[in-house]
């Protein structure tokens, strides 16, 4: 895909809602100007085939990745965004990418942020909210839970001393006798 093909063709693609196009990679797209990616994450805002969209090391700022950040409030197909190796994206995209994901896109399961400027917390709190969307990693979650309840219970030796509330229920109604 990437470098060869015109981006006004993927514009058009994303804007026509081309079935065909599931999956775009930009990646190392550095001749792309402001417009151009405002056309296209305009357009991605209405599509409903995009599921795939990679966006790495293509010079991608705060100022160029705000009509994405938008789209995705509208956008509800895109499970998958890559934004790596983009330094000039910050916090300040990252905390709206926080926001837009809390309060109104449900659908974007993996975000992909390493190599920009957003920070640790800023990026674990993403990472939170689309691993609460991640069927396995949401069953992981509670198998380790699960796990850790069982071995406290299994941690209990014959020399601990139980609490009259924590005895059987057969052996506190004997005590009533």
């Amino acid at each position: 895909q990437g470098k060869s093909t015109p981006m006004s063709e993927f514009i058009q693609k994303i804007k026509s809602n081309d079935p065909s196009l599931v999956t775009i990679m930009l990646d190392g797209r550095k001749d792309v100007s402001n417009d151009e990616w405002s056309r296209l994450f305009d357009a991605l805002e209405s599509n409903s085939h995009l599921t795939h969209l990679s966006l790495v090391d293509c010079g991608l700022s705060n100022e160029t990745a705000l009509p994405l950040i938008l789209a995705l409030v509208e956008n509800e197909t895109l499970f998958q965004m890559n934004l790596s190796n983009n330094p000039e994206i910050t916090n300040k995209t990252g905390k709206m990418l926080v926001k837009v994901l809390n309060q109104s896109n449900t659908v974007l399961k993996y975000v992909f942020i390493g190599g920009t400027n957003i920070s640790t917390k800023v990026s674990e709190n993403i990472a939170d909210i689309v691993a609460d969307r991640d069927e396995n990693l949401k069953l992981a979650k509670i198998q380790a839970e699960r796990q850790k309840k069982i071995s406290e219970l299994l941690s209990f030796s014959a020399s601990d001393k139980m609490s009259s509330s924590s005895k059987r229920l057969s052996a506190r109604l004997l005590q009533i006798d």
